[in-house]
């Protein structure tokens, strides 16, 4: 039996964090979150090594950068969902992170959850 993957999820809005929940839920992953801050994010992602992560870049007018520096050093996959991306930042920092633009529909997470963690 395969062992769901473990899913950590940050965004500061409250319904897009719970729209990510429901998505990945509905895929029969474990959701590690959802967080809404960097500071409450960086704590769980120094103890939860996760499988793969959902982050959104802006969270309350700062960056998610050190959140994702944790988990990229930790070799956990990234997925950023932002509307407004910052290329030559994340292709210097995370070359193999994904990037999900903003508003996220049905869907649009599956491809990239399959082909960096092997699910479903």
């Amino acid at each position: 039996m395969l062992v769901p993957p473990r899913i950590f999820i940050v965004d500061d809005e409250a319904l897009i964090a719970w729209n990510l929940v429901l998505e990945v839920e509905a895929l029969g992953a474990e959701v590690i979150g959802p967080f809404h801050s960097v500071e409450e994010s960086l704590q769980s992602a120094e103890a939860s090594a996760p499988d793969l992560a959902i982050l959104d870049i802006n969270l309350h007018d700062k960056k998610v950068w050190p959140v994702a520096e944790c988990l990229h050093a930790g070799g956990c996959p990234i997925v950023f969902v932002s509307a407004d991306f910052d290329h030559a930042y994340i292709a210097a920092h995370f070359p193999q992170a994904r990037m999900v633009h903003k508003p996220i529909g049905p869907g649009d997470l599956d491809v990239h959850i399959s082909d960096l963690v092997g699910w479903p």
